[in-house]
């Protein structure tokens, strides 16, 4: 009972982050955002998250959602590549 519940809550909180957005309050869509992604690992949501901190401008917290999805076994190959390309971009190459 207490995942989907919590689930729900997420789901909430990543609408209310993406209005936030649409209405121009980038810090209030940050914490909001932060808040969306704590909790149990929904790649699909945690993706969504991801593009809503690229538009809030917080490249940082875009890039560790990229990271973890991008280690997710369910992600698919190609998005897996695109993560990377996009982590490579955004913050160089490795080592």
């Amino acid at each position: 009972y207490a995942r989907p519940l919590a689930d729900d809550r997420r789901s909430l909180l990543a609408a209310l982050g993406r209005a936030l957005l649409a209405h121009g309050d980038t810090t209030a869509a940050r914490e909001t955002l932060a808040r969306a992604a704590d909790g149990w690992w929904n790649p699909a949501l945690m993706a969504e998250l991801a593009h809503m901190h690229v538009a809030a401008r917080d490249v940082a917290a875009a890039a560790r959602l990229g990271a973890r999805l991008a280690v997710d076994p369910s992600t698919s190959p190609m998005t897996r590549d695109s993560l990377a390309a996009a982590g490579r971009r955004a913050l160089g190459p490795a080592g």
